[in-house]
């Protein structure tokens, strides 16, 4: 449910909803300026938000594709313990998708991402 949220919604509106929330309604984090890790927690959380939930969909749709391969079958008919068939055969195999969209995702946010929720942020 977060991952469609997070992708639905834009970041620079993901960015506004959080300053009303925790800075001016909660008043636990600072809006503008960098002396400390808080005043940098809410530009990361918002230009990430949309990338992290686009790795989830593509992690979980790579996953499913890689899981119902037969050298999967073939690693639990060798009596693998779950964890191991799926963090040692399924994400090794899964990752070759994952890495791919990653290096274009840091490609998009470097190329016009950040302008937007910078100035929001001052």
């Amino acid at each position: 449910t977060f991952a469609f949220l997070f992708y639905a919604v834009p970041n620079f509106v993901l960015a506004v909803f959080m300053i009303l929330v925790f800075s001016y309604w909660l008043n636990w984090l600072p809006v503008v300026g960098n002396g400390t890790w808080a005043h940098f927690l809410m530009p990361t959380i918002a230009m990430s938000g949309l990338l992290i939930a686009g790795l989830t969909r593509f992690t979980r749709n790579a996953m499913l594709d890689v899981l119902g391969q037969d050298f999967i079958r073939t690693a639990r008919a060798k009596g693998l313990a779950e964890t191991e068939v799926i963090l040692r055969h399924g994400l090794r195999n899964a990752s070759i998708t994952i890495l791919s969209v990653i290096g274009l995702q840091v490609a998009s946010l470097a190329a016009a991402g950040s302008v937007v929720v910078e100035s929001i942020f001052a």
